[in-house]
C-alpha cells in the first residue's frame, strides 16, 4: 500500500496492525520488507505532524486464514451475500467516491484555468485521502515537516529569473497542481494536487523549478493555491502573437531564439 492508503486507513480505522510475522520465510522480503517500513515510518511520521492518535504497529502476528470446508459455512457465507446486501454495499462506495469527487472538484474550481483541470486526472488515493483529511479535527499548530520525508507531494520554487515562461510545467502536470489563467500571464501551484512526479522538473531546461527543503501539514487540512511568478502579456515584434515574459523583451520565445540562431549561423554579434 502506499503511504497516501496507509494514512488514510489509518485515520478511519484509528488502527492499523501490519503483520511482519511471514516476512522471515518470504522469498522477496529482500525488496517488498523495506519498502513496507520505509512507509510505515513516513506514515508515522505524518501521523504525528497532523497531531492524528490513529495507530500503527508492527507486529509478527503470523495471521493465517482458516479454510471453512462445512458445506453450512459456505451455504451461510453465500446467503449473506444477497442482492439488497450487494446493491447496499456498492451504492455506499460508489456515495463515498463521488463525495470526494466533489469536494475535489469544489477545491479545484477556485482556479481559472478550468477547460485545462478537466483534462488532468487527480489519483483515487488522493481522494481516499482527501476524504479522510476531511473527518478529522485540525492540529493545534500546523507543522512544518522535512520535505525530504514526504514522498506523495511537495511544495515548489520558482526563480523568476531563470524562468522562460515556456508553459511547458504546467500544460505537461497530470493532475493539475500547476496551472495559468487564459492569458498564460502566472503561474499557480497547488501542493494538495501534487503527486510528486517530478515531470515538471524534467521539461524545465532551465531548472527554475525547484523543490522546497520543507511542507506546510496546513495544506493537507487547508489547500490554498499559491502564486509561483507573474508575467507581462505583451505581442511579439516579429510574429505579432501574444507572448509571457518576465523581461524587457519585444519578441517570443521562439521568435527570439530563431533571431539567435539565424545571427550565430551569419556570425552577427549583438555589437555589430
Amino acid at each position: 500500500m502506499s503511504v497516501e492508503h496507509i494514512i488514510s486507513l489509518a485515520i478511519l480505522k484509528k488502527k492499523m496492525v501490519f503483520d511482519m510475522g511471514h516476512c522471515d520465510s518470504c522469498s522477496i522480503a529482500h525488496k517488498c520488507k523495506p519498502q513496507i517500513l520505509k512507509n510505515y515510518e513516513e506514515a508515522t511520521y505524518i501521523l504525528s505532524a497532523m497531531e492524528n492518535e490513529a495507530e500503527i504497529k508492527l507486529e509478527d502476528v503470523c495471521f493465517i486464514k482458516e479454510t471453512q470446508n462445512k458445506e453450512s459455512d459456505r451455504r451461510d457465507f453465500f446467503n449473506s451475500i444477497t442482492l439488497g446486501n450487494v446493491a447496499k454495499g456498492k451504492h455506499a462506495f460508489e456515495a463515498e467516491v463521488k463525495k470526494a469527487t466533489d469536494e475535489l472538484v469544489e477545491h479545484t474550481l477556485q482556479k481559472e484555468d478550468i477547460a485545462l483541470l478537466k483534462k488532468k486526472r487527480v489519483p483515487e488515493k488522493r481522494k481516499l485521502f482527501f476524504t479522510a483529511i476531511k473527518r478529522v479535527s485540525k492540529p493545534s499548530q500546523f507543522h512544518i515537516v522535512d520535505a525530504n520525508e514526504v514522498t506523495f507531494t511537495s511544495q515548489k520554487l520558482l526563480n523568476e529569473d531563470s524562468c522562460t515562461a515556456c508553459q511547458m510545467c504546467y500544460r505537461i502536470c497530470p493532475t493539475g497542481a500547476l496551472t495559468s489563467d487564459i492569458k498564460n500571464s502566472k503561474i499557480d501551484f497547488d501542493p494538495f494536487l501534487c503527486i510528486k512526479c517530478s515531470i515538471c522538473h524534467d521539461v524545465c531546461e532551465p531548472d527554475a523549478i525547484t523543490l522546497s527543503s520543507s511542507y506546510n501539514v496546513k495544506e493537507f487540512f487547508e489547500p490554498a493555491v499559491q502564486n509561483l511568478v507573474s508575467f507581462k502579456v505583451r505581442r511579439c515584434d516579429e510574429c505579432n502573437v501574444i507572448f509571457s515574459t518576465n523581461s524587457n523583451d519585444k519578441m517570443c520565445y521562439r521568435c527570439k531564439a530563431e533571431d539567435e540562431e539565424a545571427r550565430s549561423l551569419w556570425g552577427i554579434t549583438e555589437d555589430m
